[in-house]
């Protein structure tokens, strides 16, 4: 695959990212707050249909979101520095765990909340959430806030992005990471902000990949190439 049209490609899957994200907490169903209250409604919520259709999504815009990230990278792969590469993977780690978490939620969940036998495995203090399960879902968020932190200031260092939606990231991607940990109106803001950064990401991806080849080493490195030769 050449490299535009691996630019256009995740700039396709970065606006789906972002259309899919900003949504996502107006379709959310209130049995996966981990405020909920895990009684017969709760129980109830989590085995019927629209949450595994929900969570799909959810994993769907994850896969979206790491071949999104991917692109940006190879815009970024010149001037990025230590800096941009430590964000890169924090990100690319962080997104991809939370395949796991979206796995679980879809598939998991509903089969335990079937039996009266094993819904304590669902409680937040339970054997299995309280434990290595538990933390590495934490893990998954710390890493995800931290990588799009780190390659946020990249995006505002480099340029070769528009500012504003490097910003939009570093103030959706902590909230996402860390949203067991927030009320519900800062949950749908961080989704709203992050969506809309990957959006606007999308947009100029597809338009780089449309008007003219784009070089993996990036525009200065090309130029460089081209005085030497």
């Amino acid at each position: 695959m050449s490299t535009n049209k691996l630019i256009r490609f995740s700039g396709i899957a970065a606006m789906l990212c972002g259309l899919a994200t900003a949504v996502f907490w107006f379709v959310h169903p209130s049995a996966a707050d981990p405020r909920a209250m895990h009684d017969a409604a709760f129980f109830a919520a989590v085995q019927n249909q629209s949450f595994a259709v929900v969570f799909l999504l959810f994993v769907a815009l994850i896969l979206a979101s790491l071949l999104a990230l991917v692109g940006y990278y190879v815009r970024l792969f010149a001037t990025a520095g230590m800096l941009g590469l430590i964000g890169f993977l924090l990100a690319f780690v962080g997104t991809a765990m939370f395949v796991a978490s979206g796995v679980f939620q879809c598939a998991v969940a509903p089969a335990l909340a079937h039996s009266p036998a094993t819904r304590q495995l669902l409680e937040p203090d339970g054997v299995l959430l309280g434990g290595l399960l538990g933390l590495l879902f934490a893990g998954t968020g710390c890493t995800f806030a931290l990588g799009y932190l780190l390659f946020g200031i990249c995006i505002l260092r480099t340029r070769v992005f528009p500012g504003g939606a490097a910003v939009l990231l570093m103030l959706g991607a902590p909230v996402l990471g860390l949203s067991p940990l927030m009320p519900l109106w800062a949950r749908v803001l961080g989704c709203l902000c992050w969506g809309a950064g990957n959006l606007w990401l999308g947009y100029v991806q597809l338009a780089a990949g449309d008007d003219r080849a784009v070089s993996p080493l990036g525009a200065g490195a090309s130029e460089g190439l081209h005085q030497a030769a």
